[in-house]
């Protein structure tokens, strides 16, 4: 190979190189980190996602007390859950990494959203979305009112049927 193809090759390589780089370090700029929970929020979290999974009364299984129960497994890790999330002061975003995508999101100007707010025994002040979990269906549920990446406000919707 001559040495001006040499010269034209390794300076086609360098750019390419180099708008790769700049690429790489743009998405990583623009990204979104991911939030760290500590070892007990992870190790809570893990637990969360196997129990939500389990089928219940409430979501057209059999009864099991794990999952229907008041104050079976689920409803007192989701109370663990509440209360580690409330004291920390989580954001949206450390919400959603510790339980996952919400059930629902309620808008305000869903149907429900005034039953919402109305029917739950709030901690806060709740303005913004409604990011419902499930205990048991939409039964009973687990509320935060997220504003923007604020989390508002922290409540029990139950029926008390």
């Amino acid at each position: 190979m001559s040495h001006s193809r040499r010269s034209a090759l390794g300076s086609l390589l360098g750019k390419l190189a180099a708008s790769g780089l700049a690429a790489l370090l743009t998405a990583c700029a623009v990204a979104e980190p991911t939030p760290q929970l500590s070892t007990e929020a992870q190790r809570l979290a893990h637990k969360w996602q196997a129990m939500r999974a389990k089928p219940g009364h409430f979501t057209g299984g059999a009864w099991d007390d794990q999952v229907d129960k008041w104050q079976g497994a689920k409803h007192l890790l989701m109370q663990q859950l509440l209360d580690l999330a409330w004291a920390e002061r989580y954001d949206a975003s450390q919400l959603r990494t510790l339980f996952g995508a919400p059930d629902r999101v309620l808008a305000p100007a869903a149907a429900e959203y005034a039953d919402g707010l109305r029917q739950t025994n709030w901690q806060g002040q709740p303005s913004g979305e409604l990011w419902a979990y499930e205990w048991r269906g939409q039964h009973d549920q687990l509320l935060f009112a997220v504003d923007g990446e604020e989390v508002r406000a922290a409540g029990w919707w139950l029926l008390y049927e």
